[in-house]
């Protein structure tokens, strides 16, 4: 059976962000996938063999109008 970690620490493991701050952001933005299913913690402990995957952030905010 594959070790267990935090999600947050696996994801700057596997280099998909340089921080766990910027994995913890993403991750309460609803971007961050784990094996197709959202993540809802950062502190969630998943399969070390897990298939992750990140959205990227908008580049820009849209101001209405």
């Amino acid at each position: 059976m594959a070790r267990r970690v935090r999600i947050d620490r696996l994801l700057v493991e596997r280099g998909l962000f340089e921080s766990r701050t910027q994995a913890q952001s993403a991750i309460a933005a609803g971007r961050v996938r784990a094996n197709e299913l959202v993540v809802a913690r950062p502190s969630e402990e998943i399969s070390a063999d897990a298939v992750l995957r990140a959205e990227p952030a908008h580049p820009y905010v849209s101001r209405g109008g």
